[in-house]
């Protein structure tokens, strides 16, 4: 609906024209008649309503708005940003001159003459859930309305001052409650993480960012950065670079946009060239896409977090932080006799499945080292295992002792791995080896030395046998003789 007024019988009043809020569907400008009668009784009684609705920038401005409420539906309204309404007391509008003064006169010019067109202390007021700001009992008068504040709202255009008159001519008749719908282009920045064949210290983890290109009409798109402080834990490298894209598979060309990581730690960015951003400008609504892929080189407290950052038009915009979570595990080493004595040289090995410990295939690797084996105090730290369950297996005792028992192929140890550190490991084993089984001694005495002393009583009673028989041959032949 227009806002042009046409000439009723009481006479035509002043042409009022406002300037009109940045891509918004309402008041385009403040229209009335040529002239007024002097008396205000030409005008419906007040107290006078101003409503104003916060919606998100559409893809289309939909027609011009008279004043009246119009059909919001499908749009998204704003909550939590705050607008002030102030009265221009230098105009009154009960008089026809009051209504001259308002041809031609805009917000900006208000705003740089406050001598000419000095202001009250006004009012403001916040948009609620459905992005409803409304001022009531308003005297009449001319009114310079601003955006205040986006709140936590990521606003990159805030819409421009306009004006409006209460009450509003609207086709030959004159509203008491008006409608305006400032309109805000937003944008939005996520990000997720995927760490999900990410094991062990060293492993890739991949982290995404998507950056909305906000709906700017015409307007201009004068900038557009999606930039992410990597954690120091993390680790990027040009020879895995980052990617960029559209979420609908639209290739950015490689010459629209400059990627830096410098410093340590790494500033990440995206920062879109001229040609970039005339390319983004034909993508509204869109979706920038950057992966980036990093190496976990520490745990640290074993939360490793890192939150999107945005710069459209000047304004920046924080996304919600995600993370990745790292825990570390302790084995400590010793005699099963004497858990006193600690014993080094024990190696252990880390699965994802019982299988993979079962067939010691793919152990996990911890900085690129798989075996893990006891020092001298008889302990050792695997320093990086992602949150998560794994099976531990000792893949060779130490010399003289056997593999301790619930930590073999065939029967590993389950372990759960919690957010971490190093220095305080969330998980601490303590395994203990049996000795070597010795081999079967002989042992002098016992039924040994009863069969030592039956063997030499045989030989006596041997030797006395064949005594007595020599003699008695010895006699019987010296009787023959």
């Amino acid at each position: 609906m227009t806002t042009s007024y046409r000439p009723g019988p009481v006479g035509r009043v002043a042409t009022i024209v406002g300037a009109v809020a940045l891509g918004m569907i309402g008041v385009a400008g403040i229209a009335g008649p040529a002239a007024a009668d002097s008396s205000v009784g030409n005008l419906p009684a007040g107290p006078y309503t101003l409503n104003v609705h916060k919606f998100e920038q559409p893809a289309a401005l939909g027609t011009d708005n008279g004043g009246e409420p119009i059909d919001t539906s499908g749009l998204t309204p704003i909550a939590g940003v705050t607008f002030s309404v102030q009265r221009v007391t230098s105009i009154d509008l009960s008089t026809a001159a009051g209504w001259e003064q308002t041809r031609g006169l805009t917000a900006e010019a208000v705003l740089a003459a406050p001598a000419t067109y000095p202001l009250d202390a006004g009012t403001s007021e916040t948009t609620d859930g459905g992005g409803l700001a409304s001022f009531t009992d308003e005297p009449l008068g001319v009114y310079l309305v601003q955006e205040t504040g986006t709140g936590a709202n990521p606003i990159t255009n805030p819409a421009p001052p306009f004006l409006v008159t209460l009450p509003f001519p609207n086709d030959n008749d004159w509203l008491t409650t008006v409608n305006v719908y400032p309109k805000n282009p937003v944008t939005g920045v996520t990000k997720t993480v995927d760490d999900s064949a990410a094991h062990g210290l060293g492993s890739t983890v991949t982290w995404t960012i998507s950056a909305t290109v906000p709906q700017l009409g015409q307007n201009a798109l004068t900038s557009f950065v999606v930039s992410d402080n990597l954690d120091a834990r993390l680790s990027y490298s040009a020879s895995a670079p980052a990617t960029v894209a559209l979420s609908d598979g639209t290739a950015v060309p490689a010459s629209d946009y400059v990627i830096a990581a410098t410093g340590s730690p790494t500033a990440f960015s995206v920062t879109f060239t001229s040609a970039g951003l005339s390319f983004l400008q034909g993508h509204q609504g869109a979706h920038v896409v950057v992966t980036i892929p990093t190496t976990v080189t520490s745990i640290g407290d074993g939360t490793i977090q890192n939150t999107p950052l945005l710069n459209v038009n000047g304004t920046d915009v924080t996304g919600t932080p995600v993370q990745t979570t790292w825990g570390a595990v302790k084995i400590v080493k010793s005699d099963e006799s004497t858990p006193s004595k600690a014993l080094q040289g024990a190696q252990f090995q880390a699965y994802l499945s019982q299988a993979d410990a079962a067939n010691g295939t793919n152990p996990i690797a911890v900085s690129g080292n798989a075996t893990f084996t006891t020092g001298t105090d008889g302990s050792v730290t695997i320093e990086g295992l992602r949150t998560g369950t794994y099976y531990l297996v000792e893949t060779r005792a130490p010399a003289g002792y056997q593999v301790a028992p619930g930590f073999t192929r065939d029967d590993p140890q389950a372990v759960t791995v919690t957010t971490s550190s190093v220095d305080q490991p969330g998980v601490t084993l303590n395994v203990k080896d049996p000795q070597e089984p010795p081999f079967t001694l002989p042992l002098t005495g016992s039924t040994g030395t009863a069969l030592f002393i039956g063997g030499g009583a045989a030989l006596i009673l041997i030797a006395i046998g064949t005594a007595i028989v020599v003699r008695r041959r010895t006699r019987w032949s010296s009787a023959a003789e």
